[in-house]
């Protein structure tokens, strides 16, 4: 069975697809998968600043005003949409049992990855600025701090809560919005973690692997490993 879903012109529409498809890349692009962008209507537009038709602005009024759907780099790197319903069955499949102090053990986790993950679990939620003051990072360092973030998302450790801007000494926000992150089990609950607990890794991938059959069957198993894996 190929799921089909209807177009999307404002931002409920938008939550109901990704409801119902489960798991789906965040952009315009679908990477050989499938994007929400792909069902927009012409009434949908980037960066006007209409929290109905914004896509922009969705990203973060999904994480304030729905509970249950997930936003982070989950997928090839890049942001990602995943629902409650469907995290336990990535949490399995991507840590197979194992928190992140057995993964940095096994030499799957970096040094870099673990700083960052300490951090936020002692300090969260704490911003994008704010976690690169605690650790230091500079120029020199900034590179492995971004690969480190994305591969945090994509096992599954933490995920985005929100944005937030940096106050002046007078209390006021200036500049860009920056991320706010959080550990996946502190925002989500350890529930999450305790049913993927509950699920062999290879039968999580099965139903991670059914889903994308159902909603694009011509998915490519380099696409589909990138999906699951992360």
């Amino acid at each position: 069975m190929t799921l089909r879903f209807p177009a999307i012109d404002d931002f409920s529409s938008f939550c109901q697809t990704l409801y119902e498809v489960g798991f789906a890349l965040g952009g315009e692009n679908d990477e050989g998968y499938f994007s929400p962008a792909s069902l927009f209507t012409s009434r949908v537009q980037w960066h006007t600043g209409d929290p109905e038709t914004d896509p922009w602005i969705w990203r973060m009024r999904v994480l304030e005003e729905r509970d249950a759907i997930a936003y982070g780099k989950y997928f090839f790197r890049k942001s990602g949409w995943i629902t409650r319903e469907w995290l336990p069955f990535f949490i399995a499949t991507r840590r197979k049992g194992r928190g992140l102090a057995a993964m940095y053990a096994d030499g799957l986790i970096s040094a870099m990855e673990r700083a960052i993950y300490q951090c936020v679990q002692e300090n969260g939620p704490v911003s994008l600025e704010k976690l690169k003051r605690h650790l230091g990072v500079d120029k020199s360092s900034q590179s492995r701090f971004e690969t480190a973030l994305a591969s945090l998302q994509g096992n599954m450790f933490l995920t985005v809560t929100g944005e937030t801007r940096k106050l002046s000494a007078a209390g006021e926000p200036y500049g860009w919005p920056v991320s706010v992150l959080d550990t996946v089990e502190r925002y989500w609950g350890g529930d999450v973690e305790t049913q993927a607990q509950k699920m062999a890794p290879h039968q999580a991938e099965e139903q991670i692997r059914r889903r994308i059959t159902e909603v694009r069957p011509d998915t490519a198993e380099r696409v589909a490993r990138k999906i699951v894996f992360g």
